[in-house]
């Protein structure tokens, strides 16, 4: 009877100490999962800005090859306007960039809850990475690819440390 008091004390103080220590870390963690989400907003802008400078690319490239090919025979640009209207429908990545943003901003609205959010974070990082590989599949551009790496790495950090947020 005696030892109760004791043993609820510093139990008591074991678990204010214990949740002391979680929010310390969570706050840290938060931190470091704010700077990734910056730097892939940062990625997704680049590429944003890249994307354009791709179907004039494919144009310019078309438009040589089939030169080649005709040799001296008249190019019928309507055709060619045609083939690269499709190339630009098959190769835009704006709804997945948008997507993308819209994720990150919601596991940074997520990092603020009170809440047991662990499972939610792992979700939206499972749907980045979906927007990120259609993204990737679709650019149809080497800078772009590279970009779409960085933002693989960065994610699975993001989620690894994801993973020990309750």
């Amino acid at each position: 009877r005696r030892i109760w008091p004791l043993l609820e004390r510093a139990l008591s103080q074991a678990l204010l100490t214990l949740v002391s220590m979680k929010q310390k870390e969570g706050k840290v963690l938060s931190k470091e999962l704010e700077t990734r989400i910056r730097k892939i907003e940062g990625i997704v802008k680049k590429i944003n800005k890249e994307s354009p400078r791709v179907v004039r690319k494919y144009a310019k490239n078309l438009h040589r090859r089939v030169k080649n090919s005709l040799g001296d025979l008249e190019i019928d640009p309507a055709r060619l306007g045609v083939e690269v209207s499709l190339f630009a429908g098959r190769s835009d990545i704006s709804e997945e960039s948008s997507r993308l943003l819209n994720h990150l901003k919601k596991f940074r609205d997520s990092l603020k809850e009170k809440k047991a959010v662990g499972r939610r974070l792992d979700f939206l990082v499972q749907e980045m990475n979906r927007e990120t590989n259609t993204l990737g599949s679709k650019a149809n551009d080497y800078g772009i690819s590279e970009r779409v790496i960085e933002i693989k790495e960065e994610l699975e950090k993001i989620r690894e440390q994801a993973q020990n947020i309750e």
